[in-house]
């Protein structure tokens, strides 16, 4: 590999847009189960070393853990005690907490799905899952997600640095129409001079 292609090759790693996350950065996902078995067995067909894994036990738990944390996908099964996945995606939804929401379902409900839908639902994995597909679904959610949460952060940095320049050019503007009222009062009040 010559110096050329080196250099190409650390430059894309950089680039949003690429699979490659910059050195040090993982995907996030939330697998929210009830079922304990369930909730292993994912995590385990799941788990490599690009990705940091979440678990909630009820969409209740899930809700609270989305409210304090970002992450680039969740997995939820649609029927658990306390707050299920349909409910739990409304909840989010409500919060305008944007993530790719991937429902785990035991069987095809028509108006279930049609409401998943309506709130944004990325996909369903039915139970029980190939392996290869959940992996596949999983994977398409998180780059997507990766992507949501980088422009999220340069949106929320443009409108901080913007905010900024306009704080600063209020604080301008004050300054010089300060500067401008003791001119003014200069040029009308001119102190006598004494001779």
């Amino acid at each position: 590999m010559n110096n050329n292609s080196y250099h190409m090759r650390e430059f894309l790693l950089v680039l949003p847009g690429c699979q490659a996350h910059p050195i040090g950065m993982k995907h996030s996902l939330l697998i929210v189960e009830d079922e304990p078995v369930l909730r292993s067995l994912l995590v385990e067909i799941l788990e490599n070393p690009e990705l940091k894994i979440s678990e909630a036990e009820n969409g209740k738990v899930a809700f609270e853990i989305l409210k304090s944390q970002r992450f680039d996908a969740v997995l939820s099964d649609i029927k658990m005690p306390q707050m299920g996945g349909l409910e739990l995606l409304q909840a989010i939804r409500i919060e305008k907490i944007l993530v790719p929401f991937i429902l785990l379902t035991g069987h095809v409900d028509r108006e279930k799905t049609l409401q998943a839908l309506k709130l944004g639902a990325f996909d369903f994995i039915d139970k029980p899952f190939q392996q290869d597909h959940l992996i596949e679904v999983v994977q398409k959610a998180l780059e997507i997600g990766y992507e949501l949460n980088f422009w999220k952060d340069e949106i929320e940095a443009l409108s901080h640095l913007e905010s900024l320049k306009s704080e600063n050019a209020e604080k301008r503007i004050h300054a010089i129409e300060k500067a401008m009222g003791l001119i003014g009062r200069q040029v009308h009040n001119p102190k006598k001079s004494s001779t």
